[in-house]
């Protein structure tokens, strides 16, 4: 875990996030593996029960610390949205 170091705001989740997106700005879980490594993200989000809510404001500050534009959040979420929402609500 991240500790203190996690953005404020942030759930204890969060160090899980940056495995789902793929290298450069490569979209949430692409690829197989990010797959994989958002599927543990949400295993984490669910055992800490947290909400979809959170989840997404986990997302927006991960993507904010790689520096990504307002619409590529704003894009990156609704993908993320698709897979996490069922199952984060």
């Amino acid at each position: 875990m991240m500790g203190d170091q996690r953005p404020l705001g942030t759930s204890t989740a969060y160090d899980r996030i940056k495995g789902a997106f793929g290298p450069g700005s490569a979209p949430f879980a692409a690829h197989h593996l990010d797959r994989v490594r958002a599927a543990d993200y949400l295993v984490a989000a669910l055992n800490a029960q947290i909400t979809w809510a959170v989840a997404e404001n986990d997302i927006r500050a991960f993507l904010a610390t790689q520096g990504a534009t307002p619409d590529l959040i704003q894009e990156q979420v609704g993908r993320a949205r698709d897979l996490l929402e069922p199952w984060l609500s």
